[in-house]
């Protein structure tokens, strides 16, 4: 009955390129088992990220992180969903059926305060959680906004982040430069010109099989600096700046 505030919260939206065609001349078992393939694992994988809220959409999805650790439990959500969609749904659906268009997920990951309350009948199944508020609907044209297995995040998500080298720079696999910086610059068009969320940064990378689980579990402990850079940083030899550029 009453609106609910949530100060802050990380809203990591999950779109399936390319989703309509992906029914299109198949069975109706064959597209269930396409969406079922698909959008079961992001739901278990916002829940191993203790997500406090999860909706799913058809051919997507997005999960709402608030508490302690939101942002980093949603960027470790976020990179484990193209993970997941580069390394293990992607391949399996083109091994199955060779003649699918080009598809992945793409990935938004904004930040806002939110409203939330339930609405339609009280006490029946005809009743959803709304949430009012720049997040989802950011998160959303974020992912719009990228290609299959990329991750955009706002301008706000990145200053959150751009200072922790877990997150930022390269572990050193496969060509042993862990200096190197993993995030571009980009433009979320479908954002308002003067929306200072506009100015977002994209991923391209996912989880190295080799270093992934320690640097996931390095961002959900807390830790933000890495010798290796850490040292490089202090000796002049590279800057934040000069590595996004």
């Amino acid at each position: 009955r009453r609106w609910h505030k949530v100060s802050d919260a990380v809203v990591v939206a999950v779109d399936l390129k390319n989703s309509t065609q992906l029914g299109l001349n198949k069975r109706a078992a064959s597209t269930a088992s396409i969406y079922e393939a698909a959008i079961k694992p992001v739901t278990d994988i916002f829940l191993a990220f203790d997500a406090s809220d999860i909706d799913i959409q058809g051919d997507g999805a997005f999960g709402i992180f608030w508490g302690s650790d939101r942002t980093e439990r949603a960027i470790c959500a976020g990179v484990t969903v193209k993970t997941f969609s580069a390394k293990h749904l992607v391949p399996r659906l083109t091994a199955r059926w060779d003649t699918l268009p080009a598809t992945g997920f793409k990935v938004g990951i904004a930040a806002s305060s939110l409203l939330a309350k339930r609405v339609g009948v009280p006490r029946t199944m005809h009743q959803e959680e709304v949430w009012p508020g720049k997040a989802v609907n950011y998160a959303t044209k974020a992912a719009q906004c990228a290609d299959a297995d990329e991750l955009i995040v706002t301008n706000t998500v990145w200053n959150r982040i751009e200072n922790n080298h877990y997150i930022t720079h390269a572990c050193g696999c496969p060509d042993g430069i862990s200096c190197r910086m993993l995030w571009t610059p980009t433009t979320i068009d479908r954002l308002r010109d003067d929306e200072p969320d506009r100015d977002g940064h994209v991923l391209r990378s996912t989880w190295c099989d080799l270093h992934g689980p320690e640097f996931c579990e390095a961002i959900i402990n807390g830790q933000t600096k890495r010798e290796e850079i850490q040292e490089l940083l202090t000796q002049g030899f590279i800057s934040q700046s000069l590595a996004a550029k």
